[in-house]
Protein backbone atom coordinates (compact mmCIF):
# COMPACT_ATOMS: atom_id res chain seq x y z
CA UNK A 1 0.00 0.00 0.00
CA UNK A 2 2.81 2.40 0.87
CA UNK A 3 4.74 1.62 -2.31
CA UNK A 4 1.64 2.26 -4.44
CA UNK A 5 1.15 5.73 -2.96
CA UNK A 6 4.87 6.41 -3.41
CA UNK A 7 4.65 5.43 -7.09
CA UNK A 8 1.56 7.58 -7.52
CA UNK A 9 3.30 10.50 -5.80
CA UNK A 10 6.35 10.14 -8.08
CA UNK A 11 4.07 9.99 -11.14
CA UNK A 12 2.25 13.16 -10.06
CA UNK A 13 5.52 14.90 -9.28
CA UNK A 14 6.90 13.95 -12.70
CA UNK A 15 3.71 15.16 -14.37
CA UNK A 16 3.96 18.45 -12.50
CA UNK A 17 7.58 18.91 -13.61
CA UNK A 18 6.68 18.16 -17.23
CA UNK A 19 3.85 20.68 -17.08
CA UNK A 20 6.13 23.28 -15.50
CA UNK A 21 8.78 22.76 -18.17
CA UNK A 22 6.14 23.09 -20.87
CA UNK A 23 4.83 26.34 -19.41
CA UNK A 24 8.35 27.73 -19.09
CA UNK A 25 9.17 26.76 -22.67
CA UNK A 26 6.01 28.45 -23.91
CA UNK A 27 6.82 31.57 -21.89
CA UNK A 28 10.31 31.75 -23.36
CA UNK A 29 8.94 31.35 -26.89
CA UNK A 30 6.40 34.12 -26.34
CA UNK A 31 9.07 36.44 -24.92
CA UNK A 32 11.36 35.76 -27.87
CA UNK A 33 8.50 36.46 -30.26
CA UNK A 34 7.66 39.72 -28.52
CA UNK A 35 11.29 40.85 -28.49
CA UNK A 36 11.53 40.07 -32.20
CA UNK A 37 8.37 42.03 -32.90
CA UNK A 38 9.67 44.94 -30.85
CA UNK A 39 12.96 44.94 -32.74
CA UNK A 40 11.09 44.81 -36.05
CA UNK A 41 8.78 47.64 -35.02
CA UNK A 42 11.70 49.79 -33.93
CA UNK A 43 13.54 49.08 -37.18
CA UNK A 44 10.50 49.92 -39.27
CA UNK A 45 9.82 53.03 -37.20
CA UNK A 46 13.38 54.24 -37.70
CA UNK A 47 13.15 53.57 -41.42
CA UNK A 48 9.80 55.31 -41.63
CA UNK A 49 11.16 58.36 -39.82
CA UNK A 50 14.05 58.61 -42.28
CA UNK A 51 11.71 58.36 -45.26
CA UNK A 52 9.45 61.06 -43.82
CA UNK A 53 12.41 63.38 -43.25
CA UNK A 54 13.58 62.79 -46.82
CA UNK A 55 10.10 63.53 -48.18
CA UNK A 56 9.89 66.71 -46.11
CA UNK A 57 13.25 67.89 -47.49
CA UNK A 58 12.10 67.23 -51.05
CA UNK A 59 8.87 69.12 -50.40
CA UNK A 60 10.76 72.10 -49.00
CA UNK A 61 13.12 72.11 -51.98
CA UNK A 62 10.25 71.97 -54.45
CA UNK A 63 8.30 74.74 -52.71
CA UNK A 64 11.27 77.10 -52.34
CA UNK A 65 12.85 76.86 -55.73
CA UNK A 66 12.73 79.90 -58.02
CA UNK A 67 10.20 79.36 -60.73
CA UNK A 68 10.44 81.56 -63.84
CA UNK A 69 7.52 83.70 -64.60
Amino acid sequence: MLSLSLVQFRFELTSAFVLLIGVLALTVRILLLLSGLLATALLLTGLLARVLVLLARILVLVRHRDLPG
